[in-house]
């Protein structure tokens, strides 16, 4: 069980808090994990400009690591090592909807993937640029002085245990 939010700039350990909270918390699939990451994109959306807002995507960006985990692919050498490495950007309504419509096919595509015996147009290097480009762009739309406190509080919300 999820003690508590963590307090990290440090990619590596954000993805290995992602794994841990994907394999033990619900929910447990690929396409509802990818939703909710969705949906806090939305949330940020609607708090444009304050803490929650910022708390908000550093969920979405969990929940993209998680969909990761779930789908078996590694993020660990796309993403840069530090959260304060990429620089502050405008949030890009159209480049997380195209992001959000090629990940979610590679969803789709993937649990064709797993039950059939045939190919399938499963790409594991699009999901993982595809990945890469959002997750960089989520985080790059968050002030980079408020990254950590951000991680923070969306995953000890996130546990329940903040």
């Amino acid at each position: 069980m999820m003690q508590r939010g963590i307090e990290t700039i440090d990619t590596l350990e954000l993805l290995l808090w992602s794994r841990t909270f994907a394999k033990y918390t619900r929910p447990s699939n690929a396409l509802t994990r990818f939703t909710v990451g969705c949906y806090q994109i939305g949330q940020y959306m609607s708090w444009n400009g304050t803490d929650s807002a910022h708390e908000s995507i550093m969920a979405a960006v969990v929940h993209f690591m998680g969909t990761a985990e779930v789908l078996g692919i590694s993020l660990e050498n796309a993403l840069p090592k530090k959260l304060d490495s990429l620089s502050m950007e405008k949030f890009s309504p159209v480049l997380v909807l195209r992001s959000q419509s090629l990940l979610q096919q590679q969803i789709i595509y993937s649990k064709v993937l797993k039950s059939m015996e045939r190919s399938s147009r499963f790409k594991e290097e699009i999901a993982i640029q595809e990945f890469d480009r959002i997750i960089c762009h989520l985080i790059g739309a968050v002030p980079v002085n408020k990254r950590k406190e951000a991680v923070f509080h969306a995953t000890g919300i996130m546990t329940g245990r903040l």
